[in-house]
């Protein structure tokens, strides 16, 4: 490895030791988060099925929380079919929906919030209505 003043160059040119500052930035959340939204996604249905039989089944402890308390069974059922596909397709709408809310001008929440407006008022009338279009597509 050679150097060039105080910044080590490698023998391959563009490859440097740290990623630029754009890259080490998490945006919208922690690593952990994106990780267990994106798992769904990458686990094959017979997996995240049995996972799901294991999590709501009668003898796990949520399961069982849910017939004795409410009367409820999840497996074998429309909501438990209803609740499979909920699961499935959720990181799709999560992942749609903090790329279209990255997308948002900063300036135009600034401008609200100088303007007076409450967080909730700019959350449903800019945030919302800026970010409806992508989040609805993914739907």
């Amino acid at each position: 490895m050679y150097t060039y003043g105080h910044r080590p160059v490698s023998d391959f040119e563009g490859i440097d030791k740290k990623p630029p500052p754009q890259a080490r930035k998490a945006v919208g959340g922690g690593g952990s988060f994106d990780t267990l939204i994106t798992l769904p996604v990458v686990l094959p249905p017979t997996v995240l099925g049995y996972y799901l039989l294991v999590l709501f089944g009668r003898q796990s402890s949520i399961g069982t929380f849910l017939e004795d308390r409410f009367d409820i069974t999840i497996v074998f059922t429309p909501a438990g079919a209803v609740m499979a596909a909920l699961v499935v397709s959720i990181p799709f709408l999560i992942k749609s929906a903090r790329s279209a809310f990255a997308g948002i001008d900063p300036t135009l929440l600034h401008a609200a919030r100088i303007l007076g407006r409450t967080e909730w008022n700019i959350f449903v009338t800019i945030i919302i209505s800026l970010a409806r279009r992508p989040i609805f597509s993914s739907t």
